[in-house]
């Protein structure tokens, strides 16, 4: 009876491992995917020194599963050339 029981519940589980091989495949596909652009290159041309700033007014930002929750509200930032800054949230 016992050995039945588990006879028929293979099928459902077969089900999640196939479902768990096609994510894998869509996952694996994504890593091995080779990108258009090589953030590794030395070609190309780059400017000596840079100058500028850049500036942040009246940042709005929700994100979409929850739209109702606003996460930024009215930022304004200034990030003055050769700084950084890190939005941690």
């Amino acid at each position: 009876m016992i050995g039945t029981f588990a006879l028929i519940m293979i099928p459902s589980s077969l089900s999640t491992v196939a479902a768990a091989q096609s994510s894998a495949y869509e996952v694996y596909a994504v890593i091995d995917r080779v990108p258009v652009i090589n953030a590794r290159s030395t070609t190309g041309l780059k400017p000596e020194t840079s100058h500028g700033k850049i500036e942040f007014k009246n940042v709005k930002f929700n994100y979409p599963s929850r739209s109702d929750v606003p996460i930024l509200r009215c930022l304004n930032a200034e990030v003055d050339g050769g700084n950084t800054i890190a939005f941690v949230g």
